[in-house]
């Protein structure tokens, strides 16, 4: 993880009878020598991208470190641009003030695209990455599966049928390198 915020915070949830081994660093320049994992696991993070160059400059070096046939798992609050995905903070409102929650949304949205101060983290930080260009950047590739039943489960248990949550889709990917 590039954050050394949210190492820590890992490192204070989980199991301390257990030795991890976290390294702060850069998704574009992650490192270890080429082909070294079977397994490669990005969850939760491509939001705060800015764009899609720069995702394709992590899922590069994503490759470079995959053993050849290795798998990979996307896991992604990955949405289309129309919806607010920020909606989940919301999700627990009435009706109505989820309406108010969808235009506080838009004017912070419109507000980053003007650089305002006024965007706060915004500016940087909450990008829509569309899963056609996940699915074409991995076109070549041996397997190719997304779906959305990680979120589906977890809107589930959390409020039923009808609550809306996150758009998250998991992406398992098999290289044929």
């Amino acid at each position: 993880d590039a954050s050394k915020f949210m190492l820590k915070k890992f490192e204070s949830e989980y199991d301390t009878n257990y030795t991890y081994n976290l390294i702060q660093a850069s998704a574009t320049e992650i490192p270890f020598k080429d082909e070294q994992f079977d397994k490669i696991i990005m969850n939760g993070v491509s939001m705060y991208f800015p764009n899609n160059e720069f995702l394709s400059q992590v899922l590069n070096e994503i490759i470079r470190v995959a053993k050849k046939k290795s798998k990979i798992l996307i896991g992604e609050n990955i949405i289309p641009s129309k919806y607010c995905w920020e909606l989940v903070w919301f999700e627990n409102l009435s009706h109505k003030k989820q309406i108010f929650a969808r235009e506080y949304i838009k004017i912070r949205r419109w507000l980053a695209r003007k650089n305002s101060k006024l965007a706060g983290k915004w500016k940087t930080a909450h990008q829509d990455i569309s899963p056609k260009f996940v699915k074409e950047f991995f076109k070549n590739c041996e397997e190719f599966s997304s779906s959305d039943a990680a979120a589906y489960t977890v809107r589930k248990r959390k409020g039923g049928e009808k609550i809306k949550g996150n758009r998250r889709i998991d992406f398992i990917i098999k290289l044929n390198k």
